[in-house]
């Protein structure tokens, strides 16, 4: 039993001793594991934390700056003769990019479609000379200004008109504008509401070229537009430049309200692009202004501090979002090619001159109304006269619900002059206001085979044939205008088969009332020794569209 006690002491000794080890080597952990983290050893500096993805606020779009801008309106945006997108916006929101350290996606986007596709989260900004006005900003943010503009006018080519320094002075005029621009409002609101314009003298296109080109024909007597791209035209010929700075245009990037978070950080490149002289550098290099001949920039005004949220046992989410507009929204994106691939144009397929064939794409309903045969898709622009290929509006078949897919071909033939042609089109909707991407025809033309017999020395050709507009109302009027080249000795205007100019002049304008709704097709024919050239162009003349104004009459032939 002795022996026994003596044991148990020992072990109890030996477990206490233990206990003490245990207990000392935590407190020296302890004790270590202050002294490094409050060490005379400075703590590591805090890394720079930058926006996500999924930030609140930023709205990329699969990680990327997806930005819409209207390719038809240079020196802003537009293709060069490389098939690539350029221009000072262009070249500025690339700037931006790489200043936020994001990437950057641009679709080519009808101007009247930038605000859906917004909405609609297509894109998360557009830029395209975007006047900021209160109702725009009622629906949109939009970034600090970045540039400054004025108005201008221009007058056909060679035109007697004299300097305009007033409104009044274009009163009596028939004007051209470019649809959904500040210029078609201001000509509205400035003139036809309060008396001194007839609405039928305002003219409103999908795109300022197809202005220009009727302001050369002499079916339109002015052309309102921004500085910037009326210098263009002036400079190359195109037209004549009678006023600058009637008003005045502060343009911006459009943003959705609920990306507060994008729009800061697009703001700070735009100080530091300011401030680094890129900005002075781009507007020399593109808008051919030198720094001190531009509008200084209005004092950006101070970011409004984020809504104060009471925390509380549920806490409350504030979602702020666009205004959102009547009815539904319209919207279009190009799925794929479906024939005649151009991979982005690096390598248009290759056709023999004349050669008929069929352009299909696929393309997305992104909006919330559902199509139907009043929505169309006509031609907008391209590279050269002969890019609208003989093609003639295209309405939709059947229905086609938002979020489905939709096939859509339409019948073309390759120019007969060789070269690279690329046409653009876009699909309008019931009230022909265009929306969605804009889709294109690549192709290129190559020389017949030197076996194939040509055509005659100095043949007829068919330079411009255009019919304006594509669809009317069972009532209205349109305008002929056509221009022909080669030794021709007789032009003749038909309109379903029907001669309604017989030995016409080579170059001239027509008005012409089709009597029957329903698809006219209105054909010209330049006859010479070399033989025929043929062109057509197919209106759509409905019954029951709302009212649009009338082309005022014009003196005959």
């Amino acid at each position: 039993m002795e022996e026994r006690r003596k044991l148990r002491t020992t072990e109890f000794v030996l477990i206490f001793i233990l206990i003490l080890a245990v207990i000392g080597l935590c407190l020296l952990s302890i004790y270590i594991f202050q002294t490094v983290g409050s060490g005379n050893e400075p703590a590591p500096a805090a890394t720079p934390t930058f926006a996500t993805p999924t930030d609140t606020g930023l709205c990329l779009i699969d990680g990327k700056l997806v930005v819409g801008t209207s390719a038809d309106y240079p020196p802003f945006e537009t293709f060069t003769s490389q098939f690539t997108l350029d221009g000072f916006d262009i070249a500025l929101m690339s700037k931006i990019a790489e200043v936020m350290g994001v990437p950057l996606e641009f679709h080519n986007i009808a101007f009247d479609g930038l605000g859906s596709a917004l909405q609609l989260d297509q894109i998360n900004a557009a830029i395209s000379a975007i006047s900021v006005t209160p109702e725009r900003e009622a629906e949109f943010a939009f970034s600090n200004v970045y540039f400054v503009g004025s108005s201008a006018i221009l007058a056909p080519p060679g035109s007697q008109q004299g300097p305009i320094t007033s409104a009044d002075q274009i009163a009596s005029s028939r004007v051209g504008v470019q649809d959904g621009t500040v210029y078609q409002t201001w000509v509205q609101t400035t003139l036809i509401d309060t008396g001194k314009m007839p609405a039928g003298n305002l003219y409103s296109y999908p795109t300022i070229d197809l202005a220009i080109n009727d302001l050369i024909t002499g079916k339109i007597d002015l052309v309102l537009l921004d500085a910037g791209p009326a210098r263009k035209f002036a400079d190359q010929g195109s037209a004549k430049l009678v006023n600058e700075g009637l008003t005045q245009q502060r343009y911006a990037i459009a943003l959705r309200q609920d990306c507060p978070l994008l729009r800061d950080r697009i703001n700070s490149a735009l100080t530091q692009l300011q401030n680094d002289g890129t900005m002075d550098l781009l507007v020399q290099a593109y808008l051919n202004l030198n720094p001190d001949e531009v509008e200084p920039l209005p004092t950006p005004q101070p970011t409004a501090p984020p809504p104060v949220t009471v925390v509380t046992a549920t806490p409350p989410v504030t979602v702020v979002t666009a205004t959102p507009p009547a009815g539904c929204l319209d919207g279009m994106a190009l799925v794929k090619d479906l024939t005649y691939p151009d991979n982005n144009m690096t390598n248009p397929p290759v056709l023999l001159p004349g050669t008929p064939f069929q352009k299909g794409w696929r393309i997305k309903n992104t909006g919330t109304c559902v199509w139907n045969q009043q929505y169309v898709l006509v031609y907008a622009s391209g590279n050269s006269p002969y890019s609208s290929m003989g093609g003639v509006p295209t309405p939709v078949a059947g229905l086609v619900q938002p979020g489905q897919t939709y096939d859509l071909y339409i019948n073309l033939v390759a120019p007969a002059v060789p070269g690279t042609y690329q046409g653009f089109w876009q699909l309008t909707n019931p009230a022909r206001k265009p929306f969605g991407e804009r889709i294109w025809v690549g192709i290129q033309v190559q020389p017949p085979n030197p076996a194939t017999p040509t055509s005659a020395p100095n043949a007829p050709a068919i330079y411009r044939f255009l019919v304006n507009p594509l669809s009317i109302q069972f009532g209205q009027c349109v305008q002929i205008s056509w221009e022909t080249t080669g030794n021709v000795t007789a032009v003749n205007i038909y309109r379903a088969g029907t001669p309604i100019w017989v030995n016409g002049p080579a170059i001239g304008t027509l008005q012409d009332c089709p009597t029957a709704p329903g698809q006219i097709q209105y054909q010209i024919q330049a006859t010479g020794p070399g033989g025929t050239a043929r062109a057509d162009q197919i209106v759509t003349v409905t019954e029951n569209l709302p009212p649009t104004a009338t082309i005022p009459p014009q003196p005959p032939p």
